[in-house]
């Protein structure tokens, strides 16, 4: 029974060991922008996703507003993963990013493709 109860317990502390190494705030350039394509290929399935359950003409319309916006901000991840591999300086790149991913997140939430909650 003492064995079983060490065993649980073992168990409890490496889940939320590894629950707080998950939400953990990337220190080095690399994790900062791999954070930054994660959350805009998210974005971007989220609006995908929304723009399908549509009628063909509100998907063109939906699609003439964002995808501009979608596209700029691509280049900009890739302009800031060029840097990255080259170990030139990411700084500006990752502040446009918090900008655009705060114009996104707007853009998004008033067409209601994503909710706050």
């Amino acid at each position: 029974m003492k064995r079983l109860t060490k065993l649980a317990a073992l168990i409890v502390l490496v889940g939320m060991l590894t629950s707080c190494a998950m939400f953990q705030v990337p220190k080095t350039p690399e994790a900062k922008y791999l954070l930054a394509r994660t959350e805009f290929n998210n974005m971007l399935k989220d609006y995908l996703f929304y723009k399908e359950m549509l009628p063909l003409e509100k998907q063109a319309e939906l699609s003439a507003t964002f995808k501009p916006y979608f596209e700029q901000t691509k280049i900009l991840l890739d302009n800031w993963g060029a840097m990255v591999i080259i170990g030139g300086d990411t700084t500006d790149s990752a502040q446009l990013w918090v900008e655009r991913r705060r114009f996104l997140m707007r853009l998004l939430i008033d067409n209601g493709i994503l909710e706050v909650k």
